[in-house]
């Protein structure tokens, strides 16, 4: 036998000694430890990290120290940075009440700034035609009554320079004024339902034009087809107090997108449908029964229960009683008049009544509303299927404009229901609202709509400030408001008691706000309105110091809640 080559040798050698090595390696892991325990608690939130790292402290102050050391954490980024360790939520939070004082400051400053400087404008040009002015004064100093357009054709050029503003209705303007252009700019409001005679009356006095109007319950086709034609400026719509119920039902009967506001649970607004029994006699004109004196009574006891309910009432305060007929409108007018004269605290409270026909609810506002569906049955008993204004192609549009004027509370009174009311009979679309209003209301009851409390939401800071905030025995959530409507980030309450506070931040809906002043000055003032207390807490304070921002609103609570 031949012996074998060393190379061979060498090969096989290599080969058995890998074969060996891959036996007998072994696959070592840590398990546990302090580094395990320091991963784990870069992944837990604050509470609980406070909680574990005081327990562990109690126990071994050593290991604490330790698992701190090793840990990821942001506090050690903060300590190094001057400019985040020196932020305090409570000098930002004066910083922003700061600003909010000087932007009312300087908003309540410009109209004397603008009075002021257009009365220098307006004695420069008098006294550069002195002759004319001294011709027009005599006119003006001669009576009360003088024509408006005796004076704009008397005297083009000071009436031109000096661009007086002139408030009147399309009738008066028509009948006082020549078809001729006469101002820069025509601004028309409450045009929702104007007859085209009417618009083409302020159009042809103008060079421009600027029409205010909601978009979706316009009904007049002439005022929809010069909308097409001009550039459309969508204003945010302010915060109501009314009942997300109602809300809701406008958004669904094609009012078009409502803002869901969420008020504290003592200043939400009620829907409450007032069903009475009532009959009366067709009236010669119409054959319909326009009026009952069981109606007239039940919304007279509505506003003296309404006055009732304060102590002083405010000024800004407006009680609208919306009425489909013109006769029950008047005979209204005739019993308030009758008990504002026999009661002065009543009478008093009677100035801040509005009684308005169904036609004229565009541009309307009130803080509460009265809806008087005004027909009633015949003394036979029967309904007769014709409801006046509502029968025209805008009744639906009226219908909801009325439902939505109220700022607050809404009641409705009606002699009838849905019942009463024949579908086969109801060909336009206001008269099949008002059934499905009635058939609405006469399900709803007395309770508030509330939010379901959320209690983990995307920002996380807050919800480290939340766990932190029930550990000192008070309620909270965040994320506060319903689905399709404005939501407030974090809201207090005390423990058993209704939300108080209402906690803003900076977060993407606050600083998507595309003004200064909407976000600091008049996001806090209508939440204010909705009856919550607001304060900011600044995600960088939030960062630096979640402690001392939960004492700011631990310390606000107490304020409100009159416990130290």
């Amino acid at each position: 036998m031949e012996s074998a080559s060393p190379d061979i040798i060498r090969i096989v050698e290599n080969n058995l000694e890998d074969k060996f090595t891959s036996y007998m390696s072994t696959d070592f892991t840590e398990v546990g430890g302090v580094n395990y325990i320091a991963d784990v608690m870069n992944h837990i939130d604050r509470a609980n990290e406070k909680f574990i790292f005081d327990e562990i402290s109690q126990r071994d102050q050593n290991l604490s120290d330790e698992i701190r050391k090793r840990m990821f954490v942001f506090e050690d980024i903060v300590k190094q940075s001057a400019i985040i360790s020196n932020q305090d939520g409570s000098a930002l939070q004066t910083a922003a009440d700061r600003f909010g004082q000087v932007d009312t400051e300087h908003v309540r400053s410009i109209g004397p700034m603008i009075h002021q400087e257009s009365l220098r404008k307006l004695c420069d040009l008098l006294f550069s035609k002195t002759q004319e002015a001294n011709q027009l004064h005599t006119v003006l100093a001669g009576g009360p009554n003088t024509p408006l357009g005796r004076v704009l054709r008397d005297h083009p050029q000071i009436m031109a320079l000096a661009k007086p503003v002139l408030m009147a209705t399309p009738s008066t303007l028509a009948a006082l004024t020549d078809p001729t252009p006469l101002a820069d700019v025509a601004i028309i409001d409450a045009a929702a339902h104007m007859p085209a005679i009417e618009l083409l009356s302020i159009i042809c006095r103008a060079r421009q034009v600027v029409i205010i109007a909601h978009d979706a319950t316009v009904t007049s086709p002439s005022v929809k087809t010069l909308i097409g034609l001009l550039p459309h400026v969508e204003a945010r719509p302010r915060l109501t107090r009314r009942s997300p119920r109602l809300s809701a039902f406008l958004q669904e009967a094609g009012y078009g997108p409502v803002r869901r506001a969420v008020p504290t649970e003592g200043m939400q607004g009620m829907v409450r449908l007032h069903r009475i029994e009532a009959t009366g006699v067709p009236v010669i004109s119409s054959g319909l029964v326009e009026s009952s004196q069981q109606e007239i009574e039940t919304v007279t006891k509505l506003i003296c229960d309404r006055a009732k309910s304060f102590t002083v009432v405010p000024v800004s305060y407006v009680l609208t009683v919306v009425t489909m007929t013109e006769v029950f409108r008047t005979r209204l007018g005739a019993e308030l008049k009758s008990l504002a004269s026999k009661d002065k605290t009543m009478g008093r409270f009677l100035r801040h009544v509005r009684l308005i026909g169904l036609d004229e609810v565009a541009g309307a506002q009130a803080t509460d509303v009265i809806v008087s569906m005004c027909y009633a049955k015949t003394t036979h008993g029967r309904l007769i299927q014709q409801f006046g204004p509502l029968e025209g192609d805008g009744g639906k549009g009226m219908l909801l404009d009325a439902l939505a004027l109220a700022d607050r509370n809404l009641d409705i009174v009606a002699s009838f229901g849905p019942e009463d009311m024949d579908d086969e009979r109801l060909h336009q679309s206001g008269p099949r609202l008002l059934k499905q209003l009635l058939s609405w209301a006469s399900t709803l009851d007395a309770t508030a709509v509330r939010p379901t409390p959320v209690q983990v939401a995307d920002n996380v800071l807050f919800n480290d400030l939340a766990q932190l905030i029930k550990a000192r025995g008070l309620e909270v959530a965040v994320d506060y408001g319903f689905s399709d409507g404005v939501r407030i980030p974090l809201v207090v309450g005390a423990k058993g008691k209704p939300f108080a506070l209402a906690v803003l931040t900076d977060d993407a809906q606050f600083m998507g706000m595309q003004s200064t002043r909407e976000r600091h000055r008049l996001l806090p003032q209508e939440l204010a309105r909705l009856g919550w207390s607001a304060m900011t807490v600044w995600s960088v304070a939030a960062f630096v110091n979640p402690d001392k921002e939960v004492d700011r609103m631990v310390a606000r609570i107490g304020t409100l809640y009159g416990e130290a």
